[in-house]
């Protein structure tokens, strides 16, 4: 809630001066459907949404909208969750400064998300393209063939 509330206040601001920008930090976990990211995963998977149609909306002006998809990333927040931080494996989990210099890399480069761990931008790009490609058969006027009922569909 309150990255779009904060977003609310500041845009029209940021619109009169032609320029400003936001940068949220999600989650990787807004990708990651598993038990136990139920909420977590949920809540980022909005925030990156906002974040996505936000940037489209801001359009050709000079403001911009970035999300950032941090993955493990060493904070007290593991402590926090009960996770010590001690049981993630090293390999997994990225110092702040990297993660922040990475984020703000992506900002300066024009990324509307940015995902500091991921090597190929365009294994993002592919997931990008594969959602559009989605968007003329989301919503239709009948069902896919695939869910009509022999008797529904003769009459």
């Amino acid at each position: 809630m309150a990255p779009t509330r904060l977003s609310c206040a500041v845009l029209p601001g940021f619109f009169q001066r032609n320029r400003g920008g936001i940068i949220n930090i999600g989650s990787v976990m807004s990708q990651m459907v598993q038990p136990g990211n139920s909420v977590y995963g949920a809540t980022k998977a909005c925030l990156l949404h906002f974040s996505e149609v936000s940037a489209l909306e801001v359009g050709d002006s000079a403001v911009r909208v970035q999300a950032v998809l941090p993955g493990a990333t060493r904070t007290a927040l593991w402590d926090l969750a009960g996770v010590g931080i001690k049981n993630l494996p090293a390999d997994i989990l990225m110092e702040v400064d990297e993660m922040v210099d990475g984020a703000l890399a992506g900002f300066d480069q024009g990324e509307q998300v940015t995902v500091p761990s991921l090597p190929d931008t365009g294994d993002w790009q592919r997931l990008v393209k594969a959602r559009a490609d989605l968007r003329p058969n989301l919503s239709r006027n009948h069902s896919a063939p695939r869910y009509k009922i022999p008797a529904f569909a003769a009459a």
